[in-house]
């Protein structure tokens, strides 16, 4: 997860109990050879290739993070897609540290 996420106070403390790996921006590798420790512990580990929080939806290329994982791991990697239904979501905004952040969150639905 991307390391501003943590921020929030609520969001950060769930996502440190759910034992989430923060990606932290300049320092991707660490996140990398984290997740190389995980796998390798028998564990599962949940990557989205695009590598960032895209709240307007657009077009983003995906990295190459989960095929490197698996070469250097022997995991497997399994493609799954998400799907939220629009009238499920909402969109929020809000300040962090002086800084505006916003997203899209499911509040509903299967």
């Amino acid at each position: 997860m991307q390391e501003t996420t943590f921020h929030n106070p609520v969001t950060g403390w769930l996502l440190a109990k759910a034992e989430q790996i923060p990606v932290i921006p300049g320092n991707k590798l660490e996140a990398f050879w984290k997740a190389c420790e995980v796998l390798r512990q028998g564990y599962t580990v949940i990557i989205f290739p695009e590598g960032q929080l895209n709240p307007d939806q657009m077009p983003v290329q995906a990295g190459s993070g989960a095929v490197c994982l698996s070469l250097k791991t022997g995991a497997p990697v399994v493609p799954v897609g998400i799907y939220f239904a629009e009238q499920d979501t909402v969109n929020v905004e809000y300040w962090l540290n002086h800084i505006k952040h916003s997203g899209r969150w499911q509040i509903h639905g299967c």
